[in-house]
């Protein structure tokens, strides 16, 4: 007896050892590494660390988030910014959400642009990495007591990755990470402490199934468009593709396009798609990329046709609301 409870003994501190020390290893070997689990947002530890830390925060329910308020970031209403054509009198309110495109603000700058209307602010809400359920969550809990008459909502091809991970480590630094696996399947305590559960996470969890991703999306798009309409406002999705020919794309980015679509088609009233756009410029040889080799964000030529598209979608060069008439659009 004694015997079989040394062999046991012996046995647990030799695997705590080999695991401390897989642990260690992996820790040396690959400092931040997803170890196939996903994928770092680099940008957030990149970056100065003191004034990331001071404009993105952890969230428990978005992953990270800008925080309102702060000098150089968002303001209080979580808007990244406003603009009138001109100093004129507010008579419309326009509300763009979305990820990194809309917060570089190409596509909404050619919009104000094309309308020339001195008596309509453009309110910019976008965030730079944010996927439809970020957008969705942030709206709701920041942007939402802003008093608009319309919100577009420009969509990415990519925004149905899961929600990012986030926590900070030792230094305060952000770190952020995208898993393959759907949020509600990870465990954040464990994949913030411990290698080996991300590479338990790439072993045994695939991605998501398509019909996880088209039933958050329809849930996302639902969420907005019922706030919208409790509140009187009118909600249009764009859907913005990635940026290269359909051949080029895989199976995922496919995959995700058509959930969005048809998420969109079964609870928005408008979904605009700028795919046409994408296949007109790319049919003539026409450069569509910010930089060369990124096939996310858009150029000025690409930002004009699209902004020429949805203003004549959408109708924008004949509403024009009085602002007197929209509902307050708080929750």
């Amino acid at each position: 007896m004694r015997r079989y409870i040394t062999n046991i003994v012996l046995a647990a501190v030799s695997t705590l050892i080999a695991v401390g020390g897989c642990e260690a290893g992996l820790r040396i070997l690959y400092p931040r590494g997803a170890l196939g689990s996903g994928v770092e947002l680099a940008f957030l530890r990149e970056r100065s660390a003191a004034w990331m830390s001071a404009l993105m925060v952890p969230d428990e329910e978005i992953g990270f988030r800008p925080k309102p308020g702060v000098a150089g970031g968002y303001d209080r209403d979580g808007l990244l910014r406003r603009s009138l054509a001109n100093g004129s009198a507010v008579r419309r309110r326009i509300l763009f959400l979305g990820d990194s495109v809309t917060a570089r603000g190409r596509i909404v700058d050619a919009i104000r642009e094309q309308l020339g209307d001195p008596e309509t602010e453009y309110l910019n809400g976008g965030v730079e990495a944010f996927n439809l359920a970020q957008e969705v969550g942030f709206f709701l809990k920041f942007q939402s007591t802003v008093e608009v008459n319309h919100i577009i909502h420009q969509v990415h091809g990519n925004d149905l990755r899961a929600t990012p991970i986030v926590f900070r480590d030792q230094t305060g630094t952000l770190n952020a990470y995208l898993t393959n696996s759907p949020r509600q399947h990870v465990n954040q305590w464990l994949f913030q402490h411990s290698y080996l559960y991300r590479i338990g996470l790439a072993a045994f969890l695939s991605q998501a199934a398509e019909s996880d991703g088209f039933a958050e999306a329809r849930d996302s798009f639902a969420r907005m468009a019922d706030f919208a309409a409790r509140h009187g406002i009118r909600y249009d999705v764009v859907l913005f593709p990635i940026l290269a020919p359909e051949a080029a794309l895989s199976p995922t980015d496919r995959r995700d396009w058509q959930a969005l679509e048809r998420a969109c088609r079964e609870t928005v009233s408008q979904c605009v798609s700028l795919l046409p756009v994408l296949d007109r410029m790319l049919a003539r040889g026409r450069s569509v990329e910010e930089v060369p080799g990124d096939t996310w964000h858009p150029n000025d030529a690409f930002a004009a046709a699209a902004a020429s598209s949805i203003i004549s979608a959408l109708g924008l060069k004949d509403d024009r609301p009085d602002p007197s008439s929209s509902k307050t659009t708080g929750q």
